[in-house]
């Protein structure tokens, strides 16, 4: 398995035209410089009235399917 960390900081109203049919992907970079892909429908639980902000680690399966995403809590 891989895991990449990132930071994602987007708006409400920003993630919301991900969900609903203009974008399905977000594109982030991780901290390793990788570019990742990843389906909007994997950052649902973690949208707030504000957006999505914070720091992310997502791990992916050896076929690159994604097993987790979760987000890290930093002291």
């Amino acid at each position: 398995m891989q895991e990449y960390r990132f930071y994602l900081r987007i708006s409400y109203l920003a993630f919301k035209s991900y969900y609903d049919d203009v974008a399905h992907y977000v594109e982030v970079t991780s901290e390793c410089g990788q570019q990742l892909r990843i389906h909007a429908r994997h950052f649902i639980g973690f949208v707030t009235h504000q957006g999505i902000q914070g720091y992310f680690i997502l791990t992916l399966s050896q076929e690159g399917t994604v097993v987790s995403l979760s987000k890290q809590i930093v002291a």
